[in-house]
């Protein structure tokens, strides 16, 4: 959990050592104040992956008179006085990228022979490190809350569960089916391995109280690899697992998935051995090249950047 007096004297502990560092220059070592608190710098993860969620509370409460009270009268004091709650906030969320940029400054002046050069170019190496490891987890964070949220505002008639290990959210949004009367609004969610195609009960949401907004009319569930063929302008996956049954929703076997824009702001989506081939079409250019880079980092398009270039 989050532990905001941990992280106040961890913050304590290096500048008092870094003080000690430099009340003996030149004899000092100001890598070594970072070596040691290497492993401690790992109480900001916490943080940073609820610092969203904090934000949220933060707007919720501040519509309180006692909130609003309370914070006034911290606001008198001298450390406060011109800054709003927000602005503490986030500076722990900005910590250990700022930790980065001073010690980057201090290599870039510090002669290769310097004994402290080793120290430092150790201590850039593990926040590096650590700053990967925490933009990886808050991926993984807000794909799980994006999960769960087109989880929730899906109806299907029985409990669908998109929430799995492996699974990330890629894209939504609106699309357009072609037919020989005209185009048919639908609504795509795009996740690692399955394409969600749903119909958008926004119109009538409002009266419906409290009812999911989209209605899942079709799950594709498809297989996902960096080595996927390429049969230009289509952009294909590799075969994959068997579509299951989901309350009334058709079952039919998924082997492959094929992506491929046809001009204009339409694409094409097709199943090979299965009824599913339709044509679709966008809003805009930037819409079709959203969905089409999107299909991209499935491994579906190798030549994306060549397609874009001659769809302009």
């Amino acid at each position: 959990g989050i532990n905001a007096e941990y992280g106040y004297q961890v913050s304590v502990t290096l500048m008092t050592l870094l003080e000690e560092q430099y009340s003996n220059y030149p004899f000092c070592s100001l890598s070594s104040c970072f070596v040691t608190q290497l492993n401690e710098f790992r109480v900001y993860i916490p943080y940073i992956l609820h610092y969203n969620k904090a934000i949220e509370t933060l707007s919720e409460v501040s519509q309180r008179p006692a909130f609003r009270l309370f914070w006034a009268n911290q606001r008198k004091g001298l450390a406060v006085h011109y800054q709003d709650l927000t602005s503490f906030l986030v500076l722990p969320f900005q910590r250990v990228l700022r930790y980065i940029m001073l010690l980057k400054g201090l290599l870039a002046k510090t002669n290769e022979f310097h004994v402290d050069r080793p120290g430092l170019t150790m201590s850039v190496e593990e926040l590096e490190r650590l700053a990967n490891e925490i933009n990886q987890k808050k991926k993984q964070q807000e794909d799980l809350e994006a999960l769960y949220s087109v989880q929730n505002s899906i109806n299907v008639g029985t409990q669908l569960k998109l929430v799995a290990p492996g699974r990330s959210y890629l894209r939504e949004g609106e699309v357009f089916k072609r037919g020989l009367i005209g185009r048919k609004p639908l609504y795509f969610f795009l996740l690692s391995d399955q394409l969600l195609i749903c119909e958008d009960n926004k119109n009538w949401t409002f009266f419906a109280g409290n009812q999911p907004r989209f209605t899942l009319i079709e799950l594709v569930t498809f297989g996902r690899t960096s080595s996927a063929t390429t049969v230009a302008p289509s952009y294909i996956s590799t075969p994959s697992m068997t579509q299951l049954p989901i309350g009334g929703i058709t079952s039919e076997l998924r082997h492959t998935l094929v992506f491929t824009p046809v001009g204009g702001l339409d694409f094409k989506l097709e199943i090979p051995g299965s009824s599913h081939s339709h044509n679709y079409s966008t809003s805009s250019l930037d819409d079709l090249n959203e969905w089409t880079t999107a299909f991209q980092s499935l491994g579906f398009c190798d030549q994306v950047a060549r397609l874009l270039m001659a769809t302009r």
